[in-house]
C-alpha cells in the first residue's frame, strides 16, 4: 500500500515536470516564435474583461413641478449626478439626484402624491423596483424615465 502510494506520488511529479518542460519550450523554443504569439492572443481576452469600462448614470427629479433630469455613460457617480441635476434644472431649481447606477439601468415612478425610484441590471428590472419603491407612498404610479448606461 505504502509503494502504491509513493508511485503514484512519483507518476504527478513526472507528469508536472513534463509538463513544465512542455511549457518552457512552448514559450521559450527559437523555433517556434509563433507559438509564444498565439499564447499571448489566447490570454488577451482575460486582460481586456478584467479592464472592462465602468459606465455611471443618474436621475435627478423635482418634486415641485415634476422635472426630471438624467444621464448616461459618465465616468464617475459624481459626473453622473452633475449632469443629472443640469438637465433637471434647466426645467426647476429643486432638483435632486434621486437614483444613481453603474453598469445597469435607473428608473423613476411618479404618482399622484410621490415618487419613487429603482436600480437593477436591466431597464425592467430598474422600471419593477421604482413601481415598488413609488407605490409604497402614493398611488396611481407610472414610469417617466428609465436610462441604461452602455454596459
Amino acid at each position: 500500500m505504502i509503494k502504491a502510494r509513493s508511485s503514484r506520488a512519483s507518476a504527478a511529479r513526472d507528469i508536472v515536470g513534463k509538463l513544465k518542460g512542455e511549457f518552457h519550450i512552448l514559450i521559450y523554443d527559437p523555433i517556434y516564435p509563433m507559438r509564444r504569439v498565439v499564447l499571448i492572443l489566447a490570454f488577451m481576452p482575460a486582460v481586456v474583461l478584467a479592464q472592462a469600462k465602468e459606465y455611471y448614470g443618474a436621475i435627478a427629479y423635482s418634486l415641485g413641478t415634476g422635472a426630471h433630469g438624467w444621464a448616461n455613460d459618465h465616468p464617475s457617480r459624481p459626473a453622473a449626478e452633475k449632469a443629472a441635476l443640469a438637465n433637471c434644472r434647466k426645467f426647476a431649481k429643486d432638483c435632486k439626484a434621486v437614483v444613481w447606477f453603474k453598469n445597469a439601468c435607473g428608473a423613476i415612478a411618479v404618482g399622484s402624491k410621490g415618487y419613487g425610484w429603482g436600480w437593477g441590471e436591466k431597464q425592467a428590472a430598474a422600471e419593477i423596483e421604482a413601481l415598488k419603491s413609488c407605490s409604497k407612498h402614493t398611488m396611481g404610479c407610472t414610469v417617466h424615465r428609465h436610462v441604461c448606461t452602455s454596459h
